[in-house]
Formats: structure tokens, sequence, C-alpha cells
């Protein structure tokens, strides 16, 4: 998919796109998904034309566990954000979200324990103080 779209000159945008799934369940059942992509445009106006071809690309449908058809549709975009190439390196954090629910983590890992991040937060602050 992502092929299609030539990264060409430009700069580096995230942009946070906003799909929604429809199937036979009640409303209140629907899902949501934000995804984020990396794009290499001339500007936001160019991103954001970048933003609908791969939000309509994404859309597709299947049948679910019970049979029923889900579908899921492009909604629009959620942000889009210019990143100073600079920051481009490997680790940087490139997104991040706030939520009141945690999302889960993928199979086979574990929550870290809040005494084992507190224990290394409060070992950085004692050699942050010793330098």
């Amino acid at each position: 998919m992502p092929s299609s779209i030539s990264a060409g000159p430009g700069r580096w945008f995230l942009l946070t796109l906003l799909s929604r799934s429809q199937s036979a369940t009640p409303a209140d059942h629907r899902r949501h998904e934000e995804a984020v992509y990396l794009v290499r445009a001339r500007d936001q106006d160019d991103a954001l034309e970048k933003a609908h071809r791969l939000g309509v690309a994404s859309e597709h449908a299947y049948r679910n566990d019970d049979g029923e058809p889900v579908s899921w549709f492009y909604v629009g975009p959620v942000a889009v954000e210019l990143l100073d190439e600079q920051d481009l390196d490997d680790g940087v954090e490139v997104w991040s979200r706030w939520t009141r629910e945690p999302p889960a983590l993928l199979p086979g890992f574990e929550e870290r324990p809040l005494e084992e991040a507190l224990a290394a937060q409060e070992l950085r602050r004692m050699k942050a103080v010793d330098e």
C-alpha cells in the first residue's frame, strides 16, 4: 500500500488518521483505530492529500468470527505534525497519547512493576546530583 505513494522531496510529517468500523452490532460496539504514518511532503496541504489517499487505501471489509460483515472506513485526519529532520534518529519518540485506560501490551510482555520504575527514577536522580 505505502509503496504506491512516492516519498519525493520535501519535509517529514506524522499523520494520525482515524478509521471506524461498521458492523451488524449496535453502534456502541463500534471500534475506532488511530493509525500513525510517516510521510514526506512539500507542505501541510500535500501531507493532508497523502493522508486522504492512505486513509482511503486502508479501507477494507471482512467477516468476523460470527460470520457478520465488518467494514472499516476512513473517517479523516486527527493530526498532522511537521517533524524536524534533525530530530529523526534511532529511538526517537514520534508519537504518544494520554489515556485513562491503559492499552494492552504486546503478547508476551508483562507490565513493568511500579516499584521497579520508581527505583530506576530515583537512581537516575541520584546520579544527576552526583554529576
